[in-house]
Parts: structure tokens; C-alpha cells; sequence
């Protein structure tokens, strides 16, 4: 064959992939997507920054785990009530906990901390530690 008879073949074959693509199989591929076969169904609070009872017990849950495994015996927060904190959910379960305590510093004077923590709600009872995962814990301050 001759180059030019090669170049034209080659332009056509180009031109017919790109056809079937586009008439063929993206329809395929966009039905698919749109039948929601991929999603995963939960009853999740939405994404962004929220407040609810969850974000509460995710804060207690943190501080918990602050005093348990970080040795933070004396750990507390300057203010109880529920307004003293910020919270942000990630989807499926997962929030970031954002709140300042009071933490044992030099001389055991206790420093005021901002305190973040990111944890995964694994379904079940709020209150059971069991069914909350830290994923993170981070500090700035002093």
C-alpha cells in the first residue's frame, strides 16, 4: 500500500473509534452512572459545618480518648456547654471536632489548647466508645 492510501486508512479508523465511543458506549457508561448501582445509601448528616447531638457525643468521645490513651488525666474543657466547640462533617460518618481545652502544660498549670480530632461513627449506640473510631488527634497552643 501506499503511504497516502496508509494515512487515509488510518484517519477513517480514528474517526470510527471515536463514533462507537461516543454513540455506543458512553450511553452505556452514563446510564449506568445514573442508576445509582455505585452509590452507597446512608442516612449521613450532610457535609460542611454542623451541630446535632452526634457532633456532641463525637466531641465527649474525643476528650475521652485525650484523657485515656494521651495521659491527659486533668484534661478539661474551660466551658461545658454544648456551644463550645465546632464541628464539620465529612460524609459517611466521619467528623472533624474542633474545640479549646485545658490542658496540663509545665508545672502542671493547665494551658488552653485548640484541640482538633477527626473520628468515624460506626453505627450503633452514640454513647458506646466502641462504636467510634478516632482517626486523629492534633494540638496547637500553649
Amino acid at each position: 500500500m501506499n503511504k497516502k492510501l496508509k494515512v487515509v486508512l488510518f484517519v477513517l479508523f480514528v474517526v470510527f473509534l471515536y463514533v462507537v465511543t461516543m454513540k455506543v458506549i458512553m450511553p452505556i457508561v452514563f446510564k449506568v452512572m445514573d442508576s445509582g448501582l455505585y452509590l452507597k445509601k446512608t442516612e449521613d448528616d450532610p457535609v460542611g459545618e454542623l451541630r446535632n447531638a452526634r457532633t456532641y457525643a463525637a466531641l465527649l468521645h474525643c476528650e475521652n480518648q485525650l484523657r485515656e490513651s494521651g495521659g491527659l488525666a486533668r484534661t478539661t474543657r474551660p466551658s461545658a456547654g454544648e456551644d463550645e466547640y465546632k464541628a464539620w462533617g465529612l460524609g459517611d460518618h466521619t467528623y472533624v471536632i474542633k474545640a479549646m481545652l485545658d490542658i496540663p502544660g509545665q508545672e502542671n498549670k493547665l494551658v488552653r489548647t485548640s484541640v482538633a480530632c477527626k473520628i468515624k461513627y460506626d453505627e450503633g449506640d452514640e454513647s458506646d466508645p466502641d462504636n467510634w473510631s478516632i482517626l486523629g488527634v492534633g494540638a496547637e497552643g500553649g
